[in-house]
């Protein structure tokens, strides 16, 4: 137990760059992957949806890009929404789409606003999902992979200060941080 202290001791008096990775993980200090910007890692070839486009537009777009959905952005460029596989159900399923039956009369109301929305829509504004979960290109790779695993999200849409679309980073896009080897170091 002591040798142990003393061992914890002086990694905490040793620069991070002296620590093996198993006193680094034991101590919780971040690896230099864990470190770097998403900005290292994202796509920036994003395909992105205009809100004003019909839905047949979109989702032939995503269909012929072999993907399950995009960033929506306005005329200027702004990111505006998200849409995804899963809101073109809602207008598949019409009237046997699931209304949220549970809570208050108020919040059953509201949820079931937005799904008939959602049956009734013929543009990607009316049927996307509004202001989407963003992160920017300065956020470490281990806190854009806490959130990816907290959210259970497939993909973190990244925006600058003005938000404007800037890129994606997905999952995959963590798997090429672990291929780097940056986390090992």
């Amino acid at each position: 137990m002591v040798g142990r202290l003393l061992l914890v001791a002086a990694a905490l008096l040793e620069p991070s760059s002296a620590l093996t990775p198993g006193i680094r993980k034991a101590l919780g200090r971040p690896s230099p992957g864990q470190q770097t910007a998403v900005s290292d890692f994202m796509a920036r070839d994003v395909v992105a949806l205009q809100d004003s486009a019909s839905l047949s537009e979109a989702a032939q777009l995503l269909v012929d890009k072999n993907i399950r959905g995009a960033p929506v952005i306005n005329k200027d460029g702004k990111l505006v929404g998200v849409l995804s596989q899963h809101d073109f159900l809602y207008k598949a399923a019409g009237r046997r789409a699931p209304g949220r039956g549970s809570g208050a009369r108020s919040e059953r109301f509201a949820a079931n606003a937005v799904r008939w929305d959602k049956i009734e829509a013929l543009t990607v504004s009316d049927a996307m999902s509004p202001d989407p979960f963003t992160v920017k290109e300065d956020t470490t790779m281990q806190e854009a992979a806490a959130l990816l695993l907290e959210n259970r999200y497939g993909r973190l849409i990244v925006v600058d200060d003005d938000n404007s679309l800037v890129g994606l980073l997905s999952c995959t896009d963590m798997m090429e941080l672990v291929i780097s080897g940056q986390l090992d170091s």
